[in-house]
Formats: C-alpha cells, structure tokens, sequence
C-alpha cells in the first residue's frame, strides 16, 4: 500500500470537510473528477488505485446516510427503471462465463487476447459499477431534494476544467523542462507515459479529451468575463488539439455542429439574429487568425498532424486504427456467440465502449442502458436542458473510443438532468 503525494494532502483535506463542510464534499468532488489518473492511495498488490473524488465521495455517502438516520427521511428519490434493469443484467450476465465455452477469443481487461474464463475482473468492474450507481442514485436524491445546488455543481465542475487545464499546461513544460510530473499529479499504478503526448492528471490522452470536450458547452454558456471566456475555451481547444487525440477532434465537431443547430433552431423560432453569437464565432475566428499569423509554421504543423492522425485511425492506418479493429471484430464475434447476456461483465474490455458492453452484456444489457439515455436526453428539464450537451459528448465519445463509463463526470450530468425539480426550472 502506497500514499502518494497528493493523497498526503487529500485525505486530511477529506476529514477536515468531513467534520468541518460536509457539504462541501459532494462540490470538491466534481471538481476533481476530472483528475482520473491522480490517485491518492495505490494497492500495489491488487493493482487498485483510489481516485481523490471517489474518496471525497465515500466520504460524502457516509454523511448523507447519517443524516437520512438523525433525520429518519427515508423518502428516497428511486433511479429510473432501465438503470436498474441494466444493473439486474449485468449481475446476471457475470454467470455467462461458467456457462459458455472458454474457446471464445476476448481481449481481457489487461488488454490480452485470450479465451474466455471467469477472473477478477469480472469483480472489480462489478464493483466498479456498483460505486457509480451508488454515485448516481445519491446525486439524484441530493438534487431532487435540493441538498445540492445546480447552479454550485456547475461552477465547481467548471473549477475542475480549469484546474486540469491548469495541470496539463504545466506537463507541457514539466516534459521539457525535466520538471517532476508523474510522481505528483499521475501516481496511478495503471497510468502510462505516453512520449511527449499530453494527458494532464488522467491516465491517457483520450480520457483527458473526453473530459474536456464537456468543458466546451459549459463554457460557452458561463456567467463570466467575454474575454476570459473565449480564453479558456481557446485554451482548452488547443490543449485538446495537442493532444492528437481523434477523441477530442470527434467531441469538439461535435460540440460544433450541436451549437449551430440550436443557433439556428433559435434563429427560426424568433426570426432574429442574436448578436452574441455573431460575437462570439467572429471572436474565435479572429484568434485562430491571429494564431496563423503569428506562429504559422507551428499551427500548420499541429493541425496537419491531428488530421493525419485523425485520418490514420479512422482509416486504419495507423498502430491505433488497426487496434481498435482488430478489438472491435474480437469482441463482436464473443458477442454473436451469446447475444443476449453477452459473454460477462467485466470480462472483456476493447477500445471503445460500444462493443465493450454489447459483447460483455448482450442485448439485454447495452439495451437497457441505452433506454436510460434515450430517457435522459428526452426529458425536459427546463433552463438546464444544456446540461445533455455535456452528457451527450462524453457518452459519444466514450462510446466509440474510451472504454472508460466509470469516472463521475460520465454519470453526472445524466442524475441531474434526470431529478431537476419544476421549481428549478
């Protein structure tokens, strides 16, 4: 068992608000739940590293059980039905590997081809689960109930954008500079350097964009400055472009063509053209001009290279592209030789979520958890509608290329979406 740099400061920082601002637990949470490569308490014999948010959020589950206690409120606000379905199936899926044959080929959760066979994994991913329903299911009542402000979460997520992005300009010279990175913002026993790559405090460079891509539309609709506005969404872009990651490139079109397409549904709904946006495109058109002009050959260079990587990968050109072929046709023949609970969850672990579930759940299991979406995205949930932005990018992105549905930041916008009151909106 290791205590790592960071964790010397969070744990007594975690009591402190535990005793002192409970409430404050839950905020201090979702700001560092982008950091999903620091861990504070490393298990090197199990291969386990604990999150900081995740242990600012025990921490957070323990007050709130106390207080329903003192208070004897058990009214408890329920989780959608499909959630729970989907919980229900991939309990039950975690039988397949008894019952199917161990010939059918997986790519395990430490990223080996093998034959099927029931293995730790299939624990730990369960527990995994396990932790970010918990997580949701008391974001949910919290937020249904009004124990947590909307509006708070939002400021302190964005608090969490801008700490990462603080973070990660700073590897940017750590790696040159030969300054210690690693051992204070990335001390994860599953975390791997990646040449001159940025990842920031995550564990690659693909889940610090998926991150960062629900930075965008939050940012863009932050009650701040104009000025620091288009800066910190200019500097998030280039960061995200820097980090030639097809994961970042994929969410930031992504994030584009969704906020032009409620310009212009809000266009031909009130026949008006809003200046703000008028002022806002021709700001950003504006820098990436600047930018040309002053560092021409450096932005042709970066540009040219996240498209070629881009194109590359979706081509299959590249070590990446062939990758996440070749995982993608492992896992779909697993899933064709048990369609409906899949071959166990846990079990297998490809490059991108999509498969991961289909081929480890079935259609039982990816089914229910795509009602949940579908749900999601169709309620209405008044003045924070655009919170499905955020919550649409990281499942898209995640869905096709992070295989990761476990960090909080994936979940989060979803529970509030799912539980804002009529007084809210």
């Amino acid at each position: 068992m290791q205590i790592t740099l960071m964790g010397l400061l969070i744990f007594p920082l975690g009591l402190l608000l535990f005793f002192m601002k409970p409430k404050l637990l839950p905020y201090i949470a979702v700001m560092l739940c982008g950091c999903t490569g620091m861990s504070i308490l490393n298990l090197t014999g199990g291969g386990f590293g604990l999150q900081s948010s995740f242990y600012l959020c025990i921490l957070w589950f323990i007050y709130r059980l106390i207080q329903k206690l003192i208070s004897k409120d058990f009214n408890l606000k329920k989780v959608p039905l499909s959630l729970g379905l989907f919980f229900v199936f991939c309990m039950a899926s975690l039988a397949m590997p008894f019952v199917l044959s161990s010939d059918i080929e997986i790519l395990s959760v430490d990223n080996k081809y093998t034959g099927l066979s029931f293995s730790s994994s299939n624990i730990t991913q369960f527990v995994y689960l396990i932790f970010v329903l918990v997580f949701v299911f008391f974001v949910s009542d919290a937020v249904y109930d009004k124990t947590l402000e909307v509006k708070k979460i939002i400021k302190y997520y964005l608090y969490g954008i801008c700490l990462v992005m603080l973070i990660t300009v700073y590897q940017i010279f750590a790696m040159r500079l030969l300054l210690p990175f690693d051992e204070i913002f990335r001390a994860n026993l599953h975390g791997n350097v990646q040449g001159l790559r940025i990842y920031g405090p995550c564990l690659e460079a693909s889940e610090l964009c998926y991150y960062l891509v629900t930075g965008l539309p939050l940012l863009y609709r932050a009650n701040i400055k104009k000025i620091f506005k288009f800066a910190l969404i200019g500097l998030l872009i280039l960061l995200g472009t820097y980090s030639y990651s097809s994961t970042f490139f994929v969410g930031l079109i992504l994030w584009v063509v969704l906020e032009l397409i409620l310009i212009i549904l809000k266009y031909a709904r009130k026949n008006t053209f809003n200046k703000k946006y008028f002022y806002i495109f021709m700001s950003a058109f504006f820098i990436i001009v600047l930018a040309i002009i002053v560092k021409k050959e450096l932005v042709a260079s970066l540009v040219t290279k996240v498209v070629s990587k881009f194109a590359d990968t979706v081509t299959v050109n590249n070590v990446s592209g062939s990758e996440r072929t070749t995982a993608l046709k492992t896992l779909l023949k697993a899933w064709s030789k048990s369609p409906i609970l899949g071959v166990g969850f846990g079990s297998s672990r490809g490059k991108d979520l999509f498969s991961t579930w289909l081929a480890n759940t079935g259609i039982l299991g990816f089914g229910a958890i795509l009602i949940y979406l579908i749900n999601a995205f169709r309620k209405n949930a008044g003045k924070y509608n655009y919170l499905k932005i955020p919550a649409f990018l990281v499942w898209i992105c995640a869905l096709i290329s992070v295989p990761e549905p476990y960090n909080l930041f994936v979940w989060l916008f979803l529970a509030i979406v799912y539980n804002v009151t009529e007084e809210e909106e």
